[in-house]
């Protein structure tokens, strides 16, 4: 993820915007502060910490040393981003949670994000294509593939699902026009510059890449789903929404599959009915 970036076609010529990014999803919880301007994009700071067991208190000391370190209220953000998810369902809620309970405090309006999506957007290129893939453990990736744009969200490619990598790989070969052949380097058919290879290859990224070795060669940053991108995700959607607090998704969870109580509940009501 860039530190700065062009800023969103519908901020130009506006004022100053400020927004506070979560992410919780994964291993590591962190929080940014994005300020967008008409000359672009800063990150104004971002801090990190491993999830431990009390992920709530964690947060809220992230937070509010980084608002700290800004010299910036609650009240003064624009935004309030948070990744819905795919990721551990803990996490998610709790990201959820907490940035329903900001906005409540400080009036500021939510805006929930995919985390796949933020995820790809550690590719940085325009015009990349990019699997994004989040462990799920069980022997399952959550995966989705996007297309990389300058200054907007990226274009879905395939939507977000649960299942092996060996599938999730070959549904974005499908999706993006790759040969079967070179994952994760891939070349595209009618690709953007001749030439060029960075826009030509499919960026493969995320835990799940990692822990089934297919990942690309990025710094290891590339690979953890961060309250940056998350940020920079909402700002592009919000932009393109006008701006417009009302036209933010729902704030619930994208899980796409059960819970480990889920099942236990759905296997007890099972036994149940073949008493």
């Amino acid at each position: 993820m860039r530190a700065a970036g062009h800023a969103p076609p519908a901020a130009a010529g506006t004022a100053r915007h400020l927004v506070l990014g979560l992410e919780t999803g994964g291993e590591h919880l962190s929080v940014a502060l994005l300020e967008s301007l008409p000359t672009g994009v800063r990150v104004v700071g971002e801090l990190r910490a491993h999830r431990g067991s009390k992920h709530l208190d964690l947060m809220l000391g992230l937070i509010a040393e980084l608002l700290a370190r800004a010299e910036v209220t609650p009240a003064e953000l624009s935004l309030i981003a948070v990744g819905r998810g795919p990721g551990g369902f803990t996490g998610v809620r709790l990201g959820l949670s907490l940035a329903q309970g900001l906005a409540i405090a400080s009036g500021v309006p939510v805006w929930p994000v995919s985390s796949l999506a933020a995820l790809a957007l550690n590719a940085t290129l325009p015009g990349t294509a990019v699997l994004a893939l989040l462990d799920a453990k069980k022997g399952e990736v959550y995966a989705a593939a996007y297309r990389l744009q300058e200054g907007a969200p990226p274009l879905t490619l395939l939507a977000p699902r649960a299942g092996t990598c060996e599938s999730a790989l070959a549904a974005a070969r499908e999706a993006s026009g790759r040969r079967p052949e070179g994952l994760p380097t891939a070349k595209l058919e009618g690709a953007h510059a001749a030439g060029d290879e960075d826009m030509k290859r499919l960026v493969v990224l995320g835990s799940g890449a990692l822990a089934y070795g297919v990942a690309s060669a990025l710094q290891p940053s590339a690979h953890v789903a961060s309250a940056t991108a998350t940020a920079q995700l909402a700002l592009y959607e919000w932009a393109a929404a006008g701006m417009q607090a009302s036209a933010s998704p729902p704030v619930d969870a994208a899980y796409l599959r059960k819970s480990e109580a889920e099942v236990m509940a759905d296997a007890r009501d099972l036994a149940a009915q073949q008493r």
